[in-house]
């Protein structure tokens, strides 16, 4: 038995879209509002207020209904594009730190060359030793000893 997502539309229309179901619709609806934490992304089944036999009604008449092959497909791509988007913002995470961590490197880097154009001026050396030795332009040495 394939479980379905309650917070996809097609499946929740399925479970709840008719008249028949409109007391265990009410229920479900109060669980979710009546949380406290607005974090909370889930229902806790203690709080849906129907007994088995009702669950097992709204299920039944969602196999009665069946799925036609366009329902199922929405269905499918409706949960297809949430796990996609998921992927999409899993990515741009590690892309995003990868970027931060080159970043820092180079600051780093460029850090340590000022340190040591600051600490080779004050030993006296020239601004043409300096960029010799660190591999940076006269320019950016005063830049770095400014």
């Amino acid at each position: 038995m394939k479980f379905l997502d309650p917070t996809n539309d097609v499946a929740f229309k399925k479970i709840f879209g008719n008249d028949q179901k409109k007391e265990i619709l009410i229920s479900f609806l109060n669980s979710l509002l009546g949380l406290k934490d607005l974090y909370f992304n889930f229902v806790e089944l203690p709080k849906f207020n129907k007994n088995e036999q009702e669950l097992k009604s709204a299920f039944e008449t969602l196999q009665k209904y069946g799925w036609n092959k366009e329902e199922l497909e929405v269905y499918d791509n409706i949960a297809m594009y949430r796990q996609d988007e998921r992927g999409r913002i899993e990515q741009a995470k590690i892309d995003g730190e990868k970027i931060g961590v080159e970043k820092g490197k180079i600051e780093g880097k460029m850090e340590e060359k000022k340190e040591v154009a600051q600490s080779l001026s004050e030993l006296g050396w020239t601004k043409v030793q300096i960029a010799k030795i660190i591999k940076v332009s006269e320019d950016e040495v005063g830049k770095h000893l400014e």
